[in-house]
């Protein structure tokens, strides 16, 4: 089960969820938009927290989702251009500091 679908289903703002979980409020709504799947340590909080109904099994699901939509759409996860960015720059500099 999806954690949006279980908070709709047990009444529960995303707020109160936050304070639950002793989590910042934008880190809820960042799984609930499916921007972020939760830590492991998070995810079993959820599941235990949801008495297994929404389990560490979804958000696995999930990110598969998103890795797969993300390689069919073409876009890039940030990480990956922050990583060859920082690659291109020690190249200059190793080029510049040979001449």
């Amino acid at each position: 089960m999806k954690l949006r679908n279980y908070l709709a289903s047990q009444g529960i703002l995303a707020t109160d969820f936050a304070k639950e979980l002793d989590v910042h409020l934008r880190t809820v709504r960042n799984w609930l938009a499916g921007t972020f799947v939760p830590m492991k340590l998070h995810q079993k909080k959820i599941e235990d927290y949801s008495n297994g109904k929404v389990t560490t099994k979804d958000w696995k699901n999930a990110a598969k989702k998103e890795t797969n939509r993300r390689v069919r759409s073409g876009k890039d996860d940030g990480v990956q251009s922050a990583q060859c960015v920082g690659v291109d720059k020690k190249a200059k500099l190793k080029s510049s500091k040979e001449k």
